[in-house]
């Protein structure tokens, strides 16, 4: 069952990519629509076509596909925003972390008397732990804890996260993403425990403690207590039900976009006589997503630079 719950988990990955082909083929039919302009009347008028469906494919599908990118990439640049400025807090606030070793690990302490542990980093991910945490839990424990948080900086699963709220936030016309994506993150928990179990001899105790440790105040930052989790501690696995109404809605969303752009670019392509008119839509999509491409790697490189002092620090 957990083997198959996994597989189930993953198909949010498929998807994700189906949803970002349908928003690129959406805005490929959308460029086409603007370049290469409405069907002329004398077309419509020697086509063999209903005036009424030439009207249509002129006007509202690439209206509405306009809509569809417009809110993709609304939503999009609203959450990276929103996980650029957080980060930027997190770099701030670990800058004066002390580079030490607890356990024969490398983790950056921080002074703080309430007990914390987690992962931060996009690129690079370190391990950062408290002082509260440090004295508060016995050796094992605390070799659970960091062998837990090393598994996910070793995954990036920092990055992983950030990739799926964006995918998540952004393609909306796909809800399945997100019980998919919370499922795919409970697996993430549930493996690195099993990781931090394997770090302490296949002992479950020392995981179990530091999620005791952890689970007793709301301000606590670690590896919360999941019933789940800690199910796996006692040997009992849980039954997962896939959303299967979501993902066939989700396979409707898809076909029914992917439908749309081919239409829309079918149509335009096909009152193109000039092949040079086609030519031109050629360079301007590959303009927009050289331009797209360029600005990722804006962001990628504003986002290591904002880093930099903080690997600096631990480093």
């Amino acid at each position: 069952m957990r083997a198959r719950s996994s597989s189930v988990a993953r198909l949010h990955v498929p998807i994700a990519l189906l949803g970002v082909l349908a928003t690129v083929a959406a805005a490929v039919a959308v460029l086409e629509a603007f370049v290469l302009g409405p069907t002329t009347a004398h077309a419509i008028e020697h086509a063999d076509e209903p005036l009424l469906l030439h009207v249509l494919l002129d006007w509202p599908l690439p209206l509405a596909l306009s809509a569809l990118v417009g809110i993709v990439a609304m939503r999009c640049g609203r959450v990276l925003g929103a996980r650029l400025r957080a980060q930027r807090r997190i770099a701030r606030g670990l800058v004066h972390a002390r580079a030490t070793t607890l356990c024969g690990e490398p983790v950056g302490l921080l002074d703080d008397s309430r007990p914390a542990a987690f992962c931060a980093g996009l690129l690079r991910p370190r391990v950062y732990v408290t002082t509260g945490a440090a004295s508060r839990l016995g050796d094992g424990e605390l070799r659970a804890l960091l062998a837990h948080e090393r598994h996910h900086a070793r995954r990036r699963d920092p990055l992983r996260s950030l990739v799926r709220e964006l995918l998540v936030e952004s393609l909306f016309f796909l809800p399945v993403l997100r019980p998919l994506t919370a499922r795919r993150a409970t697996v993430d928990e549930l493996r690195a425990d099993a990781a931090a179990v394997a770090a302490c001899g296949g002992d479950v105790r020392p995981v179990a403690g530091a999620l005791l440790a952890f689970g007793g105040s709301d301000d606590m930052r670690g590896p919360s207590i999941d019933p789940e989790r800690v199910d796996q501690l006692g040997g009992v696995r849980r039954a997962w039900r896939a959303p299967r109404r979501a993902l066939s809605l989700a396979v409707v969303a898809l076909a029914c976009a992917f439908a749309m752009a081919l239409l829309a670019f079918e149509h335009g392509a096909g009152r193109a006589a000039d092949p040079r008119e086609l030519h031109t839509l050629a360079s301007a999509t590959v303009t927009v997503t050289a331009s797209v491409v360029l600005l990722c790697a804006a962001v990628a490189a504003r986002v290591q630079r904002r880093r930099r002092p903080l690997v600096e620090a631990a480093a």
